[in-house]
């Protein structure tokens, strides 16, 4: 063979050779395909949970609601001596401090740094009364200090924080079944209206998971309406004309977030 005829063998075999462009191939299709389909059956009510779960209801995670503790009740003995002994000037100023700032509804972090911020305001006479100032707003001081250093959550906070996770997943499965939604289901119904011999294929193949035996049975009676199931050739062929229609009429089918499909749904056929 001269150098001639065997460039131009190269030339023909160059132009010839198939071109890979990474589109996916026959199968990947028609395993998205089916994918989609075997998720479509109960896409109705996957698709109320998630929306559920977004907005907060039916998660795993769920707050408490427990009965609120007692308080806790007052030193006989110090009621006794507030009773027969009467406060000081310093006493009383800081009584009417913390009568204002603290209620058995409302002791926070804020509440006790407006105590301390305003029991470093008073002005003692004494001695006496300032060193019971002095360690009064000491033990105010170490008590903040420590709180601001490590604020521990709260048990409702525990579990919001447990929620949020939950919730930002329910919100991207919503978006992804909805994606399913909008572009299966206008499919199927104009397969349904169309082309129902295929639809019926798709549905109780794909969709219910059923057998090919029990396919061929139910397809048979819808064709000729009596117990004379369709032929193991005519579902073949009809299978593949079900799915090359579905697959064509979708054509945002390879764009479609699907699960990993089971391995016992929808059979090939």
């Amino acid at each position: 063979m001269g150098e001639v005829e065997a460039l131009e063998q190269r030339k023909v075999r160059y132009v010839t050779a198939p071109l890979d462009l990474g589109l996916p191939s026959k199968k990947d299709v028609e395993d998205k395909a089916i994918s989609v389909l075997a998720e479509y059956r109960t896409l109705g009510s996957d698709l109320k949970l998630a929306r559920l779960q977004a907005s907060g209801d039916h998660l795993p995670v769920e707050p408490r609601v427990t009965a609120a503790l007692a308080l806790e009740e007052d030193d006989p003995e110090i009621l006794w001596k507030l009773q027969t002994e009467p406060l000081t000037d310093l006493q009383s100023q800081m009584a009417q401090i913390l009568s204002k700032y603290i209620s058995k509804d409302k002791y926070t972090y804020a509440t006790r740094k407006r105590v301390y911020s305003q029991a470093r305001g008073i002005s003692c006479e004494t001695t006496t009364e300032q060193e019971w100032l002095d360690s009064f707003i000491h033990m105010l001081k170490e008590r903040l200090d420590a709180e601001e250093e490590y604020l521990p959550w709260t048990s409702t906070e525990k579990i919001a924080l447990r929620r949020e996770p939950w919730i930002e997943r329910a919100k991207a499965e919503v978006q992804r079944l909805e994606q399913i939604d909008a572009a299966v289901t206008p499919v199927l119904e104009h397969m349904k209206q169309e082309y129902a011999d295929a639809y019926y294929l798709l549905w109780y193949q794909y969709v219910q998971g059923l057998s090919v035996m029990q396919v061929r049975d139910i397809l048979g009676r819808i064709k000729f309406g009596v117990d004379n199931p369709m032929t193991e050739r005519e579902h073949r062929t009809l299978r593949d004309k079900s799915m090359r229609k579905f697959c064509d009429l979708c054509p945002r089918l390879m764009s479609l977030q699907t699960r990993e499909r089971r391995s016992k749904r929808g059979p090939r056929g």
